[in-house]
């Protein structure tokens, strides 16, 4: 707290504090607001949003931020007006990957085309400063009526619980529309003083050093114009706490009665059990997946701190609009583990279902333990099918669970999963076969496909125009058509330019429909350091998606552009064209945390 009182105090007085350190470190800043609405900005240069439906004007009074710690960013100027420019969309991103397929692909982008995004023509335009990290994906809603205006608002949810409502499009208007720190932080060390001592001692932790905050991505229900999400808060050596909180988009209020806190309690003689009894831990489980709305239903998974045992995986079901916990699912309750972690994937949905993967832990071939598992849940959260790979023991024992998220193919009846083995599996949502050791020597694993890349982790997909894209670490980028329901292993295109190593590439895709020359693949990669468990440097990548050998432009061509601390597992989010990209503070918070605004210039 010491670290970040003064992190505080030198943003409030200095100017930046030496800046945005391009080093990764070193640098001084962040904010600490509370409750803060900032009066009206001015209106929107550029291409910018449509106005929607709701919401009365914020109030006014001061910014959350000092102005002054943007001086870095006003010296660049906002691209200009063009002549028989595109009509600006009113797409908003409301949730983790833009959609409940997870597809990761914003088809309505008018502006940003194969051709102008390039050294000259595209760069950073502008940044905001935040305080803690941004796990979560940004969000935006264009034309909302705030701020005594009709605006474009891009949100921020960061470790330190603050939540953040940035002008998405307006380099003068620094401070947010409002910032709301929901919670007291939740501190993480890494040492043996916690509030239950490690058992062995672990100090490995430092991707989410020292808050634990917001870390899945909210999800905005656009219509009632409301903002959910997840924190944890509690100080060393007291008890934590997981609370679920809707937010007014307008003005940050708490909503629905809330924050609401999240308990569980369902029957069970797993790891950690008393007397039959499997209890939720506020300090071993936290939410990292991103949340899911549907059908009138608030869904939040939970997934572990560090490997901390006890912990197990469970998968709630909430009112949206009360905050009352309708049910509760355990993945694993007479075994252990089996989080639902997705490196931050949003848990996917369709009429079919809720579909999501699990890490390391017990597996039962009857479903009754669904660790190393993609799994298929009825909408009223009871269990409706499930996929187990083959070799689940060995991976088990190995540390090689399922760690990307699942992937739903549009208009089709498959979806994608995979993990740390490196095999790319290809599942029949309607028939996920669970678990075949016997079949082929349960080499199939007798799914629709198995498509090995090797040893590697696979986190992230992505998916346009009959097209799957995954780039694992220290792997190439590989496109997969998806021709026939089958992945076509004979078509494969690359981009071998970079093989970063973890997390690999993680991804978002921009397009104007299917518009040829208007789809772009965006990644961010670390180029220095290591983001295993740490902080690592990182870039913007911008390719061809169309023919993603071919690299239109990255954030390192310009030392202007530099991104700083890659956001570990945040993809970028593309709207009305601008790519907004979060970043980290250093491991000790001394460094400041910036959402960085990148756009054409002219």
């Amino acid at each position: 707290m010491r670290i970040r009182a003064l992190v505080y105090l030198c943003a409030l007085l200095v100017s930046g504090c030496g800046g945005d350190s391009e080093a990764g470190g070193g640098g001084s800043g962040g904010s600490g607001a509370t409750d803060t609405t900032a009066g009206s900005g001015g209106a929107s240069t550029g291409p910018g949003g449509t106005s929607q439906a709701g919401g009365v004007s914020g109030s006014g009074g001061s910014g959350a931020l000092d102005a002054s710690a943007e001086s870095i960013d006003a010296a660049t100027p906002e691209g200009s007006t063009r002549d028989h420019s595109p009509t600006p969309s009113s797409f908003a991103v409301v949730t983790n990957r833009y959609d409940n397929d997870r597809t990761g692909a914003n088809t309505q982008e008018p502006f940003l085309t194969t051709s102008n995004v390039r050294a000259g023509q595209f760069g950073l335009l502008f940044s905001r400063l935040y305080d803690g990290n941004a796990y979560a994906q940004p969000l935006y809603v264009p034309g909302l009526a705030i701020g005594g205006g009709t605006h474009d608002v891009v949100y921020v949810a960061t470790s330190t619980n603050n939540v953040y409502a940035f002008d998405a499009t307006d380099p003068a208007v620094a401070a947010p529309y409002w910032s709301k720190q929901v919670a007291p932080v939740g501190q993480v060390a890494i040492d043996s003083t916690l509030p239950t001592p490690r058992p062995n001692g672990y100090t490995w932790c430092k991707d989410m050093y020292p808050f634990s905050g917001i870390t899945g991505t909210p999800v905005i229900d656009l219509p009632n114009q409301r903002m959910f999400l997840v924190s944890q808060e509690g100080m060393l050596n007291q008890t934590y706490t997981l609370k679920l909180h809707a937010l007014d988009l307008v003005t940050g209020n708490e909503l629905g009665g809330g924050p609401s806190v999240i308990t569980a309690t369902v029957d069970g003689t797993g790891d950690g059990s008393v007397g039959g009894k499997l209890t939720l831990d506020s300090w071993r489980q936290f939410n990292r997946a991103g949340l899911t709305l549907y059908n009138g239903t608030l869904y939040v998974a939970m997934t572990s701190h560090c490997d901390e045992n006890p912990y197990h995986g469970w998968f709630f079901a909430y009112d949206p609009d009360t905050l009352t916990q309708k049910s509760v699912f355990n993945t694993t309750p007479n075994s252990n583990r089996g989080a639902i972690w997705q490196s931050g994937v949003g848990v996917a949905v369709n009429a079919r279902g809720l579909f999501y993967s699990t890490g390391n832990g017990g597996f039962a071939s009857n479903g009754s333990a669904l660790s190393l598992s993609v799994v298929r849940m009825n909408l009223d959260n009871t269990l409706a099918d499930w996929f187990t790979p083959y070799n689940a023991s060995s991976l088990n024992s190995s540390d090689a669970d399922l760690t990307g998220g699942v992937l739903l193919i549009p208009n089709s009846n498959y979806l994608v999963s995979g993990g740390k083995e490196g095999v790319v599996y290809l599942i029949d949502q309607t028939n996920m076969t669970h678990f075949n050791a016997s079949v082929d020597g349960g080499a199939s694993d007798n799914i629709a496909q198995r498509v090995s890349l090797g040893k590697a982790d696979i986190h992230d997909f992505v998916y346009y125009r009959n097209r799957v894209y995954v780039w694992p670490d220290n792997k190439v980028l590989s496109v997969f058509p998806f021709v026939n329901n089958r992945l076509d292993t004979g078509s494969v295109q690359t981009y071998a330019g970079r093989t970063p190593p973890h997390p690999g590439g993680i991804m978002t895709i921009s397009s104007d429909g299917e518009t040829d020359g208007s789809a772009i693949l965006w990644a961010t990669i670390v180029t220095s350091g290591d983001a295993w468990h740490n902080i690592a440097y990182g870039a913007l990548l911008a390719l061809d998606a169309m023919n993603p050998s071919i690299l239109l432009w990255d954030s390192t061509m310009n030392l202007a552009d530099n991104l700083g601390n890659l956001a570990k597992f945040s993809p970028p989010t593309v709207a009305n064209g601008r790519v907004y990209v979060a970043t980290f503070a250093n491991v000790l918070a001394t460094s400041p945390s910036y959402l960085r605004v990148y756009g054409l210039k002219n």
